[in-house]
């Protein structure tokens, strides 16, 4: 028990997570978001340069009307549930949203 105590407290210090970067993502085109988050999101990450465990900000198009409301909320969503990590806070406010990037590639649906 004593070696398994001193091994964790010799490899602590080189666990690290990576959260010490913010990949901000800009979504400045005037299409619907969703269609965005599903195209081209992954090129984003990429031409930013995101990490997994990065801290990740989205920000789509204000919302202009009702209808474009519940789009940027189905969008944010959408890239929440594609791009985050699940088991850390996330937060999803008006046209942003704010998570722990789980990997550069999106998951997959079951079919």
């Amino acid at each position: 028990m004593k070696k398994i105590i001193l091994l964790m407290l010799m490899l602590s210090p080189f666990a690290n997570a990576d959260m010490d970067y913010v990949c901000v993502i800009d979504v400045k085109k005037d299409v619907y978001a969703l269609d965005w988050i599903f195209d081209e999101m992954e090129d984003a990450i990429d031409e930013y340069g995101c990490k997994r465990n990065n801290i990740l900000l989205l920000t789509v198009p204000p919302d202009l009307t009702e209808y474009t409301s519940i789009i940027t909320k189905e969008s944010l969503m959408y890239a929440s549930i594609l791009w985050c990590r699940q088991d850390r806070n996330e937060k999803i406010e008006r046209n942003q949203l704010r998570c722990v990037l789980y990997d550069t590639k999106p998951r997959k649906f079951l079919k």
